[in-house]
Order: structure tokens, then C-alpha cells, then sequence
């Protein structure tokens, strides 16, 4: 079982400052040598006790890093590995990320065309390419067995 953390008036004091300043979670907890579980624990339990303690500010995004998550992402690094190189939240980047490729600024993945095909869609296409299977199918059914007949 872990051992007890001891809240100092020091250390709640910083706690606040910080969370008001806008400070990730994460972040402080690593400036008080908590765990997160233990720093969000904490919070949640302040709240309760009336402690006015916001929640992390919205943090804009500089030119200078939206250059960067740019060229971070054609170089090949992941979302997480962007937040951690940029100090910010990997839902945040995701988010940046999602809104940067809705304005064609960098590719969709996965997909590969930008957007989702319908299940109509995706059946249509299925189907015709299972038509053109057939179709070639049937030309070498036909090929080899006039090469049968032949012999």
C-alpha cells in the first residue's frame, strides 16, 4: 500500500497558485513529486470543501507551435509524443491535429481520401469490384478450357 502523502500548507499553496495559473495536472503533480491519481484526489477533494479551484486555462496555440505539430507530424511522431515534446495534453494535440487536417493543411490517415465513405458506399464498391472478379474469372475459366478442348 502506498504510503500516505502529508499535504503541507506549502504544497497546496503551490497547488492553487499553479492550478490557477492554468499548469497542467501532470505538470504540478511532477513539481510536488505526487502521483496525477493523487494530485486529481486531492483537487476533487478541495472542490468539495469549497475551494474554488479551476480547471486547467485554455491554452492558445503560438504560430511557432502550430509550425511545429506540423512538421512533428510529417516526421512521423504520434499525438502523445507531440504533447510531451510541446508540454501540452494529448487530447489537446489531437484536437489541434483534427482541425488543422479539416482545413487541408495536413492529410487525413487511415482513410487516405479525407473523408468517410458511407456504408452505401463501401457496398457499392464492394460489389462492383466482385463483378470485375467474376467477369475475369469467367475470361480464364473460358481461356483455359479452349486450351483443354484444343489439345
Amino acid at each position: 500500500m502506498p504510503a500516505k502523502i502529508i499535504w503541507t500548507d506549502e504544497m497546496l499553496d503551490h497547488l492553487v497558485r499553479q492550478r490557477e495559473a492554468g499548469v497542467p495536472a501532470r505538470k504540478i503533480a511532477e513539481e510536488l513529486g505526487v502521483g496525477s491519481t493523487t494530485l486529481e484526489q486531492k483537487i476533487a477533494e478541495l472542490c468539495l470543501e469549497g475551494q474554488p479551484l479551476r480547471k486547467r486555462v485554455k491554452q492558445e496555440w503560438p504560430q511557432e507551435d502550430v509550425d511545429r505539430i506540423i512538421q512533428m507530424t510529417r516526421d512521423g511522431m504520434t499525438a502523445p509524443e507531440i504533447a510531451e515534446e510541446l508540454d501540452r495534453s494529448a487530447a489537446s494535440v489531437n484536437s489541434k491535429l483534427t482541425k488543422l487536417r479539416r482545413a487541408g493543411v495536413l492529410p487525413w490517415v487511415g482513410q487516405g481520401t479525407g473523408h468517410k465513405h458511407s456504408r452505401k458506399e463501401q457496398d457499392a464498391e464492394v460489389r462492383a469490384l466482385l463483378r470485375r472478379f467474376t467477369a475475369a474469372c469467367e475470361v480464364i475459366k473460358e481461356a483455359t478450357q479452349r486450351g483443354v478442348r484444343d489439345e
